[in-house]
């Protein structure tokens, strides 16, 4: 099976930031590479989601859920949007 592929990535941080750094890795009996980009990684993860949620205000709510529970009216475009 080929390796997964690899990029290098290099920071600079404050000493008490490595030195904290290192001893949680130790701590999880990991090294710092690694320690450093599951944590990245699952931040990332948490965060992009965020990026693509959709904010609405709760009267826009009201309005999303009133439009989603109405009858809906087949308009000709939609039909022949949706035909084969």
């Amino acid at each position: 099976m080929p390796a997964a592929a690899t990029a290098r990535l290099n920071i600079r941080m404050p000493v008490n930031s490595r030195r904290a750094i290192a001893k949680a890795a130790a701590a999880q009996g990991t090294d710092v590479t690694s320690f450093v980009v599951e944590a990245a990684t699952a931040k990332a993860r948490r965060v992009l989601p965020e990026e693509h949620a959709l904010a609405v205000s709760p009267a826009e709510a009201l309005q999303i859920q009133a439009l989603t529970e109405s009858d809906s009216v087949v308009t000709p475009a939609l039909a022949a949007a949706f035909s084969v």
